[in-house]
């Protein structure tokens, strides 16, 4: 496998991963709101402090995650030979058929 094909399987890696973080952030935030609409409405202002604590640790963890997520794309999962001052080596075994 040549570098630059490594690096391009790096950017659909990439973007993949972006692309599903986003998707799973929107189908949680879809779920979350009707069933938080339904607790507003059965139990009043008692369902807000639920809603806040819900809402924070999602929303820290999706803004963590979408740039995690994009931070991968078109890097190697190893050091390139090819770089002045890297000693490493491509690998040299496949595996998965």
């Amino acid at each position: 496998m040549r570098a630059d094909e490594v690096a391009g399987l790096g950017k659909l890696a990439g973007a993949a991963l972006s692309g599903g973080t986003k998707r799973i952030a929107e189908f949680h935030t879809g779920i979350a709101e009707r069933v938080f609409y339904q607790l507003q409405r059965r139990m009043g202002p008692a369902a807000a402090p639920a809603r806040v604590v819900h809402d924070g640790i999602a929303g820290g963890t999706y803004a963590v995650g979408e740039p995690a997520s994009t931070r991968v794309r078109g890097r190697p999962a190893w050091p390139r030979p090819d770089r002045p001052g890297t000693t490493a080596a491509w690998p040299t075994t496949r595996t998965g058929g």
